[in-house]
């Protein structure tokens, strides 16, 4: 899936950066909120991002019906209620309704592995790990290399490249990880998400991760 890696034109070079901050937008989706992500869901920062990016792309997503995430009063309240939602969705210690781990939503059993569910050190992780390490980043030893906000992030990290000489090789990593990690489970995590999503901003993230990465399957020609 030859995305960015071969000589790139200003069209290429665009269509790259749109990609990135399509990646940037969902890493904001499978990130526990604070108050400054709250705020961005809010005031409709997040959503009109979200929509521009959609029609830069030209993907078929569009905002829910509602005309905001929030109403008057709920806005007031906005970080619990996007953490609540969070932690239902993503990190619910009694489980998770979708797992941010590609080794644990893609075998939450464990039965591809003779040690069972793991979160950090797996063989998916350890890859990923190494991705990362080839590129000068480096994460701490508890933390799982194999999460979903971890690899949207490093891969819009490769889309988005100022040097031209550098993106090209940057553009052949992307390829190699998207094929070895995000093309297995980044659609179907986000489809997931859209379903099991009681609150709309999530409900949306779902789709618009759908559209994207489904986008980024085709080589967003």
């Amino acid at each position: 899936m030859p995305l960015l890696g071969r000589k790139r034109d200003a069209m290429d070079a665009a269509r790259g950066e749109e990609c990135a901050r399509a990646l940037r937008i969902l890493t904001l989706g499978v990130t526990c909120p604070d108050a400054e992500l709250a705020a961005m869901v809010a005031d409709s920062t997040l959503g009109h991002a979200m929509t521009e990016t959609a029609d830069e792309l030209g993907l078929l997503w569009e905002r829910s019906a509602c005309s905001t995430w929030f109403d008057g009063a709920d806005a007031q309240n906005a970080t619990s209620l996007l953490r609540r939602e969070y932690t239902r969705l993503f990190s619910d210690p009694s489980g998770a309704a979708v797992p941010p781990w590609e080794t644990a939503f893609l075998d939450p059993r464990g039965e591809r592995s003779e040690f069972g569910p793991q979160l950090v050190r797996t063989a998916a992780a350890d890859d990923a790990r190494r991705f990362y390490r080839s590129c000068g980043w480096d994460l701490a030893s508890n933390e799982a290399a194999d999460h979903m906000r971890i690899e949207l992030e490093f891969a819009a990290s490769l889309l988005h490249c100022d040097d031209e000489e550098a993106a090209v090789d940057a553009g052949r990593m992307f390829d190699r990880f998207w094929d070895a990690h995000l093309s297995r489970w980044m659609r179907p995590f986000f489809e997931r998400v859209a379903q099991e999503a009681r609150h709309g901003f999530y409900g949306d993230i779902g789709r618009f991760g759908m559209e994207v990465g489904a986008a980024l399957g085709q080589g967003v020609q």
